[in-house]
């Protein structure tokens, strides 16, 4: 689909695309990302990189690959190169008037083993007081994001939390987006819009997901994440905890499994067995 943002509000390459032509802010961006499981070693993958600087050079894996400038005419306004493909990162380091500017890393993900959340905060519209943007994103171990995820995410939210809206940016995601307590992740990304009826309350949000390498590409081992995040005046869920049953098949039903997750106002702690 065309367009610079997608369904649930996330930048497309096309943004930055914009961003580089119709602005003078240093910009930098760089397509695809480095992440590819099935790929085979040293198979050629053309980078582009989206800047408005005079020049931009790349690098594998702390090796310059060279410089390239951004071009005026159409086909020719991105910086490119054939890197071959190998697990690591890449790196873009736009330069101006002969000295460094801006440089963006992109990096290999492992296996996804967890959820990582943001909130954004918007002005009011239509009578709110506060509106909340939960983002929510498939990590690796290290914290680097991995885009290809298509968890189920659950959602639960306290009695001043009003939902709006699950948004993952699909176009052909038929979930409904305001009666549903879960959303497919899309892409690895995902989004919750609530409306915060009582801002001088505490109010939270429950997010818990099974979380792996669906296509057992990278690893045949999963987590189960549980999180709550304070959505307005912060307070302490420490002391909190959620009991979660789980079952390896269908015949275990009968005799589920306790796994005890702690709660935590950022980084979740992972679901260990009682």
């Amino acid at each position: 689909m065309g367009g610079a943002l997608d369904l649930a509000g996330f930048k497309k390459d096309l943004f930055h695309f914009y961003r580089s032509q119709w602005l003078d802010e240093p910009s930098l961006h760089i397509l695809p990302s480095w992440t590819h499981p099935t790929m085979k070693e040293g198979t050629l993958i053309l980078v582009w990189v989206y800047s408005n600087l005079d020049e931009v050079e790349l690098f594998l894996n702390g090796k310059s690959l060279g410089r390239d400038r951004p071009g005026k005419q159409a086909q020719e306004m991105q910086a490119e190169w054939f890197v071959p493909w190998q697990a690591g990162s890449i790196k873009a380091v736009g330069y101006r008037d002969g000295k460094k500017v801006l440089e963006k890393v992109v990096t290999t993900a492992n296996s996804p083993d967890g959820l990582k959340h943001t909130i954004d905060t918007y002005s009011a519209e239509n009578g709110f007081r506060t509106a909340k943007v939960i983002t929510t994103e498939t990590v690796d171990d290290k914290d680097t994001f991995y885009p290809y995820g298509s968890h189920k995410i659950y959602y639960h939210f306290s009695d001043g939390l009003k939902l709006k809206a699950l948004e993952n940016g699909s176009p052909y995601e038929h979930t409904n987006r305001d009666k549903s307590n879960y959303r497919h992740l899309f892409m690895g990304k995902n989004r919750a819009f609530v409306e915060v009826k009582y801002p001088d309350a505490h109010e939270f949000v429950t997010i818990g997901a099974i979380v792996g390498d669906e296509a057992l590409r990278l690893s045949n081992k999963v987590a189960i994440d549980v999180q709550t995040i304070a959505i307005t005046n912060p307070t302490n869920l420490s002391s909190q905890h959620v009991e979660v049953l789980y079952s390896i098949n269908s015949a275990d039903k009968g005799k589920m499994n306790p796994y005890l997750c702690l709660f935590r106002s950022t980084k979740g702690i992972r679901c260990m067995p009682k």
